[in-house]
């Protein structure tokens, strides 16, 4: 019996304290400190974990600077404390990084106002990272078109040392013990509350199989993040909020050499501001901000959100980026928590990105809205103490399994120069069911290297055919047909859209 079959045996044979709905940053962080904690606890996702918003950020761990244009000091100052608890306490997955916010001449604002603002951005931090900072000479001004450069303001944030989607998982792979469940590809079919059991039964599907089961527990958590809204509506729960929805998209080229530091770009309009990040062998241009009102077209880059960003690299950047040039896009969508009667049309940059906890202690359900990476630990003690006074644990002193990171098996791929873990590592320790599972989130492979691993001209091709034998144990059936999927998949959400350029 494999793994993820003991896995959906306990899910049909045990009865759990909490089963947390969504497996992004804030049901990964949730479901690992519930286990700690000795909660009997399952992780649902429909998709793979990290699958939605929590694959496609821009590493960036940020202390709430944005909230200054709004003079609202107090969510400043607690994402800057967050911010440098996660630092603290997670040196290896974050590391403090250096950002440099530069200006645009024609419309820059005063040199002394924005050092002042960064000066008091880092005193509400409590002086925990480094202090800002004018530099007129850098690096990265040899490729910033010249004319534009007026100075640069240098303060610090945090960054993830490898990827968001890793990130995530770090949350979750530690727990096998006894009331540790966590299932990738589990579709929640329907459910019901039982009052005479004070229990929720929830029918489930795995999505790669087609088997079901029927999981029982005391509390559900709903962590679905931009499905929050969907999940709440199909079990018949109502909450005070609801979700409206931006979409950030990054483009990525090959990065220059002299490009060190994130780079904050000034746009000149509404106080906005663009992104450059050096992210491994790439550089991440954007995000655009896009409110949308459809879920379903929030996943798939348009010409629209290229030729904007095309368009604004252009008038940065000393050499405007050609279609043979891009190596990767990054696209996801914000859940935004706004009142349930909220009805303005607003630019999303115009609201919060802050998170909303409501309890329904009569049916054993929380929903969690909004949030973001950097308030992930903030939401877990919010929602444990919440937990607290619904449920106990029913599990004491039982010993928390983890894996020891120097037993990673680690393999190379053409075009990257680190090691990534290997596809037996992956599937056997990581939850890895897919080749997208494999090339997306448990490495970089597809973000990158051309065309989303496969090589400009499918020269990485017997790589990625070799890696689905060995994900699919030695099934040619089944290793072709996840390639050629996978092919088809590349070809309809980056080829078409290069081609369009």
């Amino acid at each position: 019996m494999t793994a993820r079959e003991k896995n959906w045996e306990s899910a049909r044979s045990e009865q759990f304290d909490v089963a947390i709905v969504g497996g992004g940053i804030n049901g990964a962080c949730l479901y690992d400190a519930l286990c700690k904690k000795g909660y009997r606890t399952i992780l649902l996702d429909k998709g793979d974990f990290a699958c939605g918003s929590s694959q496609a950020s821009g590493m960036m761990v940020w202390g709430g600077l944005l909230y200054l244009k709004n003079f609202d000091v107090a969510s400043v100052y607690k994402f800057s404390r967050a911010r440098d608890k996660m630092i603290d306490t997670h040196q290896e997955s974050i590391s403090p990084r250096s950002f440099r916010y530069v200006p645009e001449n024609s419309f820059s604002r005063n040199k002394l106002f924005i050092h002042t603002a960064l000066y008091f951005y880092w005193v509400l931090g409590l002086f925990n990272r480094r202090k800002p900072k004018i530099q007129n000479k850098f690096s990265e001004s040899s490729f910033l078109t010249p004319k534009k450069i007026n100075c640069s303001h240098v303060f610090e944030e945090g960054f993830l040392n490898k990827s968001d989607s890793r990130f995530v998982l770090r949350w979750i792979t530690p727990h096998k013990s006894i009331g540790q469940v966590a299932l990738n590809y589990c579709e929640l079919v329907d459910g019901n509350y039982a009052k005479d059991d004070d229990c929720w039964r929830l029918s489930t599907k795995d999505s790669l199989s087609g088997k079901t089961a029927t999981i029982r527990t005391k509390l559900v958590i709903n962590c679905a993040g931009i499905w929050t809204d969907n999940i709440n509506e199909q079990f018949g729960i109502k909450t005070p909020y609801k979700h409206i929805f931006s979409k950030g998209v990054y483009v990525s080229t090959a990065k220059n050499n002299k490009h060190q530091s994130p780079l904050i770009l000034d746009m000149g309009n509404n106080g906005d501001v663009l992104t450059y990040v050096p992210w491994g062998p790439v550089s991440m241009w954007g995000p655009t901000e896009t409110k949308i009102d459809d879920i379903s077209t929030g996943f798939q880059v348009t010409k629209d959100d290229l030729d904007f960003l095309l368009n604004k690299y252009s008038k940065k950047l000393k050499y405007p980026i050609d279609k043979k040039d891009i190596i990767s896009f990054r696209c996801g969508i914000r859940p935004l928590v706004v009142p349930r009667s909220f009805s303005k049309d607003i630019y999303p940059l115009e609201l919060s990105r802050t998170s909303k906890i409501t309890v329904n202690k009569s049916q054993k359900w929380i929903s969690i809205y909004g949030g973001k990476i950097t308030g992930c630990t903030d939401v877990v003690k919010k929602s444990t103490d919440a937990i607290r006074n619904i449920i106990s644990p029913s599990l004491h002193g039982h010993e928390i399994s983890t894996q020891v990171k120097n037993d990673i098996n680690l393999t190379k791929f053409p075009g990257i120069e680190e090691e990534v873990p290997s596809v037996e590592w992956c599937k056997k320790y990581e939850y890895c069911q897919t080749l997208e599972d494999y090339l997306r989130r448990r490495t970089n492979i597809s973000q990158w290297t051309p065309r989303e691993g496969l090589g400009e001209k499918n020269e990485h091709l017997p790589w990625i055919e070799d890696a689905a034998i060995r994900l699919h144990d030695g099934n040619i059936d089944k290793a072709c047909k996840s390639v050629a999927d996978y092919q088809r998949n590349v070809n309809k959400r980056f080829d078409s859209l290069i081609d369009s350029l």
